[in-house]
């Protein structure tokens, strides 16, 4: 397990029991007011603290106490906000790792069947049992999109290497192309001056030897491109 994963079940399991334990005290008779205060306080640390690698983490983390807490104080299993756990369930399992989603939904149906008290029937407990239904669906979602960002992810490194790779590459032309000028550049100089001094056989079998040194230097030239 790693040390990021262990702080993202740890975080949620922190801030799901606070949020229900919030939920049942006195001070849920001022959530709206606290509720405001935690957005403002997030939306300042979010302009401040936004470029950190993992601020996610805490992104999440504030949706999930609001969510739960919002739950919570209008009437739990029965609230009309119930539907918005589906959609943490869900955000969790792309957010977060798929295991902490399963350490959030099984902490949210404990928290569930030791608050409702006496059950009339059922019925009331659908709710709180397609919680972990909606779980393993959220897993898959979170594991597909993972895939999707390695593989991404892995993509522009191939791209990137291959970038490198053929500007290496291109270096290396430029500079065999500027050898090989160099050095043709000092045998037609060479040339040049003997056909200008020219004395008879012996210069011309210099320069004939000269022009196949030019035509071998050519030659392993291209193979040395066709190569690299």
């Amino acid at each position: 397990m790693s040390k990021l994963l262990l702080w993202e079940m740890v975080g949620v399991a922190v801030v799901t029991i606070g949020a229900v334990l919030f939920s049942l005290s006195p001070l849920a008779n001022y959530d709206v007011q606290f509720l405001a205060a935690i957005f403002i306080v997030y939306f300042i640390f979010r302009g401040i603290f936004n470029r950190i690698k993992n601020f996610y983490v805490i992104e999440t983390l504030v949706f999930v106490f609001i969510i739960v807490s919002t739950v919570f104080s209008t009437g739990g299993a029965q609230s009309p906000f119930f539907f918005l756990f589906y959609f943490l369930l869900f955000a969790t399992s792309l957010l977060l790792d798929s295991s902490t989603s399963f350490v959030l939904t099984l902490l949210l149906v404990i928290a569930f069947l030791g608050t409702m008290g006496t059950v009339q029937s059922l019925k009331d407990l659908l709710p709180v049992f397609s919680l972990p239904f909606i779980a393993p669906f959220a897993k898959y979602l979170g594991d597909i999109q993972r895939k999707y960002y390695q593989q991404k992810e892995e993509l522009s490194r191939l791209v990137e290497a291959k970038k490198k790779l053929q500007g290496q590459k291109g270096y290396q032309e430029e500079q065999t192309l500027l050898f090989l000028t160099t050095a043709l550049y000092r045998q037609i100089d060479d040339l040049k001056e003997r056909a200008d001094n020219f004395m008879g056989d012996l210069d011309l079998q210099y320069i004939r030897r000269k022009i196949k040194n030019m035509a071998d230097l050519v030659k392993n030239f291209r193979d040395y491109v066709e190569k690299i």
